[in-house]
């Protein structure tokens, strides 16, 4: 019995559990509403570290708003903010934008890491360009918000898309997994490989690239990254999440005979509801504090992300 206590603190000291590495991973915590293009230091957290990178939140009624951007319409993939950056440009070369962020903890010498995000183009001409490469950058030094973009540039990222992403409609998923080679605390995301080394899909009215963003993340778990998003069913065709962003209720529609069992799991890995499914259900979330949780399904784990928004 002591020794299995001991065990459960130490477990507890050494952060034993998985979690997203990414604070504010979807832009919804803010300083301020932005007002002006460039605003990424908004979103509590983050920072512009080239060029002028946009943020975009809802509260905003102008051409910075969710979802009529004044660079393309776009719903959020998650909750109510996004950010926006160049990842491309036929008439500047080597033109990038960049934005980061300081990692929850750095990250452990040869573990496994697992990352995701979402990216949409821009559907306003001059901008809607498609290219490949946006992706993830770690670094174990924090880096200045003034230096050229070309400093950036060595055609190496950990995790980015190889293919020419120009859905401009829906969010498409790029993940990946990398094995850490070193004690990185800072995640970049933009395009660091050279425009020889960048494809693209361009006409000449439309020489730049502008790509939406939203929901990154970075995990030693797999299922906190790679988890189904959306009106999803959780791996059995009789279970129907009807809302994964949630207010004040969590719908769950169930057409099965058997009883499953289902948990529900905050950002850092603690249960906090756990029941058994018999037939459609109504949950109550008001008390939740506003963040990110994810229902599991237990047969098979699988998962889906849940954001409460208040």
């Amino acid at each position: 019995m002591k020794f299995l206590l001991i065990s459960a603190l130490l477990c507890l000291s050494l952060n034993c559990y998985s979690q997203n590495l990414v604070p504010n991973p979807s832009f919804e915590d803010t300083l301020a509403c932005p007002w002006q293009a460039g605003q990424v230091n908004y979103a509590i957290g983050w920072n512009s570290i080239t060029e002028s990178p946009d943020y975009f939140n809802a509260c905003q009624s102008g051409s910075l708003n969710v979802p009529y951007t004044g660079l393309g319409y776009q719903n959020a993939q998650q909750g109510f903010a996004i950010m926006g950056f160049i990842n491309n440009s036929l008439t500047l070369p080597n033109i990038r934008e960049y934005f980061g962020i300081q990692l929850a903890q750095p990250l452990i010498l040869n573990q496994v890491y697992y990352a995701s995000f979402f990216v949409s183009l821009s559907d306003v001409q001059g901008y809607d360009c498609a290219t490949n490469n946006m992706g993830l950058k770690l670094t174990t030094y924090n880096v200045p918000g003034n230096v050229p973009s070309t400093q950036l540039i060595n055609n190496d990222s950990k995790v980015y898309s190889t293919s020419i992403i120009s859905d401009s409609l829906n969010w498409t998923m790029i993940k990946g997994s990398f094995v850490a080679d070193s004690a990185y605390e800072y995640l970049y995301v933009g395009n660091f490989f050279t425009d020889a080394n960048t494809l693209n899909n361009c006409v000449p009215n439309s020489p730049n690239t502008y790509y939406f963003f939203d929901s990154v993340c970075l995990s030693t778990d797999s299922t906190d990254c790679y988890v189904s998003t959306g009106n999803l069913d959780l791996g059995n065709p009789n279970i129907f999440v009807v809302n994964s962003t949630i207010s004040d209720f969590l719908n769950i529609e169930y057409a099965g005979a058997e009883k499953l069992e289902i948990g529900i799991y905050n950002s850092l890995g603690q249960i906090i509801l756990n029941f058994s499914l018999i037939s459609n259900i109504e949950i109550n979330t008001t008390k939740w504090p506003a963040g990110i949780y994810f229902l599991k399904y237990f047969k098979n784990k699988s998962s889906i992300k849940l954001i409460k928004t208040n």
